[in-house]
């Protein structure tokens, strides 16, 4: 019998097996191990979340110019409790569309990188963001 340690057990599962595993210790089950081709991808479910969001929160404010009717709409504020996991995918919005991202990327860091005296300015708010998140180590 072919001995293996435990973490080459688990890496053999995830990346070879296409059905769980059920772990039997003694006689009795202990777990399963959970192939990744067995798992949605819960990247892309995420991704597709925020996504859909995004288009309804864009789709129902239009013509809307109230920051606070904005950010308090309830696509945008289920974005927020989605979390730091969404972090990236703001910085991405930040980059490539809109600044309107600001209040919610605040809201889930619980920081602001960007100075007082620079508020209002758009496009050098987008840039400290997008620094503040390379700092951090995020990729978008």
């Amino acid at each position: 019998m072919k001995k293996t340690n435990l973490l080459q057990l688990k890496e053999q599962v995830l990346l070879e097996e296409t059905e769980p595993l059920a772990i039997e210790y003694n006689g009795r089950l202990v777990g399963y191990f959970y192939p990744v081709s067995a798992m949605p991808s819960a990247i892309e479910e995420i991704d597709l979340t925020f996504t859909n969001l995004v288009q309804q929160w864009r789709n129902e404010t239009i013509g809307i110019s109230s920051t606070t009717d904005l950010v308090m709409h309830p696509a945008y504020q289920q974005i927020i409790r989605m979390g730091p996991v969404v972090i990236p995918l703001l910085l991405r919005e930040v980059e490539r569309k809109s600044g309107r991202w600001f209040w919610a990327l605040c809201e889930i860091t619980g920081e602001d990188p960007v100075p007082l005296e620079k508020r209002g300015k758009t496009k050098e708010m987008t840039q400290f963001w997008l620094e503040w998140g390379k700092a951090k180590g995020y990729k978008w």
